[in-house]
């Protein structure tokens, strides 16, 4: 139900937002390559969703007028998490979806370029608090905490 719902907010707000919508497609893409056999027009895809989201956030962001939207800042952080374009074609393990999810997201490397940006776009928005969307503004609160102790 939790994750139906985070679906449709997802869709819904990302059809008004280019950048979110190729960040979408990135991410399914990877999941689909961590899941798919080796060679197959995923990667194509892939590699051509994250140049398309990147190229769509660094012009979104040089005519900022004011704080960054959430859609913006969900965006980054999908880059963030799922990491540039990774070609090993290394495959899940296991069939359970549960355990295939974690084994997915936790071989991911984060990118820490990404959540520097999304660290300081929070910033100009006034911190954590004023993104709207829950799970983004947790995730952000999450990183910034244990960033403030070093």
């Amino acid at each position: 139900m939790v994750v139906d719902k985070w679906k449709a907010t997802s869709v819904k707000i990302a059809i008004g937002a280019p950048y979110l919508l190729q960040a979408i497609i990135y991410a399914g893409s990877c999941y689909r390559s961590f899941l798919g056999p080796p060679g197959t027009m995923v990667d194509r895809v892939r590699t051509q969703s994250y140049h398309e989201t990147l190229t769509l956030l660094r012009t979104s962001i040089q005519s900022l007028k004011g704080p960054p939207p959430d859609e913006l800042l969900l965006a980054i952080a999908i880059l963030a998490i799922n990491g540039e374009p990774d070609y090993s074609n290394r495959q899940a393990l296991t069939t359970l979806e549960h355990y295939r999810d974690n084994e997915f997201y936790f071989s991911k490397p984060w990118v820490p370029e990404h959540f520097h940006a999304l660290i300081e776009l929070t910033k100009l928005k006034g911190g954590p608090q004023n993104v709207a969307i829950p799970s983004i503004a947790a995730m952000i609160f999450m990183y910034v905490v244990p960033d403030r102790s070093t």
